[in-house]
């Protein structure tokens, strides 16, 4: 049995989360490119995707935070242009486009940690799930998968 700290509370959970590390221990490289999580946390064994359907919450986060931007840059274009009818739309709409884009894939492994970490205080750990943690974990030690 693992020693690691996991009784968190929700702040230092959405913390880790926020930080790109595992909600559970803390532990950091959970994932194999920008894009791509490991199955399981390299540091206590929690796996990462629980049930079919995990990422949902996580893609919500991610598409309230870019459609909030949006909103904001939206907002503050309208108030430009009722103070100045004859503003040029071409950069405003750049700029739109880019941040429809770029903030959401910036954000990505974030919303994803930050999930994981809402998700654990929401639906703790089953038993079963503590010993397949530490089983894993075992196994990773050892050299196994």
């Amino acid at each position: 049995m693992n020693t690691i700290k996991r009784d968190a509370g929700l702040l230092t959970m959405i913390w880790r989360g926020v930080r790109i590390r595992c909600p559970r221990c803390g532990g950091g490289k959970l994932f194999k490119s920008f894009f791509k999580l490991k199955e399981r946390c390299p540091t206590c064994g929690y796996k990462i995707v629980r049930e079919e359907g995990f990422w949902l919450g996580g893609y919500v986060m991610n598409v309230v935070i870019g459609e909030g931007l949006l909103a904001i840059y939206l907002l503050i274009f309208a108030a430009r242009v009722i103070a100045n009818p004859d503003l040029h739309i071409r950069p405003w709409l750049a700029g739109a486009i880019a941040l429809a884009i770029i903030p959401p894939a910036l954000f990505f492994p974030m919303s994803r940690t930050t999930w994981m970490a809402m998700d654990l205080q929401m639906h703790p750990l089953e038993p079963y799930e503590v010993a397949e943690a530490d089983l894993a974990l075992e196994d990773m030690k050892r050299g196994g998968s």
